[in-house]
């Protein structure tokens, strides 16, 4: 005897139904984390980014300045200035004191944007690091003095170019020995009344999440007291 056709009703168990949630949940674990790795990485990216640009900023800031630097030799000072140096050694004083983490000089890089202020391109320049309490990293300052005197290491003001400096180097190539100083100063010795040939800047600065970021620049300097050379880069 047939027994009767019937429908018979099928359904997901209890176990199929854990079971496809464990995956479903894995599935939109896995997409949430890599989301966010790829948003982690982008705003790193963009971070990096931002801290090489402001520190090509400082650099070019820097050699902006240093391209004009310019120094007066004693047989160039007026009648005037030569007798006050001889009476008193006071006088203005023009020189470039580059050193390995500091660098002072007189420019002709001051842009006056006041009307009716009466000053002049000349300035006082220098750039150092300065430490600060808020943090273990140091902060590159530039000071500049509109008026130059007798003393061109004091005066003026000083202004912030860049934080969270790790370290901050110059050198100074030699135009003859074509070697690379680690100090030069025009008041004495070989370097007397010269400039170097060029100068050299190596920046490390410190990244939130990544390594430090190491920007290097180097370029020359026309002075016209120096003798003539070429140099290779």
């Amino acid at each position: 005897m047939k027994q009767p056709f019937t429908f018979k009703e099928n359904g997901f168990t209890l176990l199929e139904v854990l079971l496809s949630m464990a995956i479903f949940s894995i599935i939109a674990l896995t997409t949430i984390k890599q989301i966010t790795l790829i948003r982690n990485t982008k705003d790193t990216a963009f971070r990096d980014i931002d801290g090489y640009s402001n520190a090509r900023a400082a650099l070019s800031a820097i050699e902006i300045d240093l391209r004009q630097a310019f120094h007066v030799l004693y047989q160039d000072l007026g009648a005037g200035s030569r007798a006050i140096l001889l009476q008193n050694g006071t006088v203005t004083h023009t020189l470039f004191d580059g050193r390995k983490a500091e660098i002072i000089f007189t420019s002709l890089s001051h842009r006056n944007y006041f009307a009716g202020r009466r000053e002049s391109e000349q300035t006082e320049i220098s750039f150092f690091l300065q430490q600060t309490r808020q943090s273990k990293y140091s902060t590159l300052l530039k000071r500049e003095a509109e008026l130059i005197d007798d003393n061109p290491y004091e005066g003026g003001s000083s202004y912030t170019l860049l934080e969270n400096i790790i370290s901050l180097e110059f050198q100074y190539l030699d135009p003859k020995t074509l070697k690379w100083e680690d100090a030069w100063n025009s008041d004495g010795g070989s370097f007397r009344d010269k400039f170097p040939g060029a100068v050299k800047i190596k920046l490390v600065v410190a990244s939130e999440k990544a390594k430090p970021l190491n920007v290097e620049t180097e370029f020359k300097l026309s002075f016209p007291n120096n003798d003539p050379f070429l140099v290779q880069f």
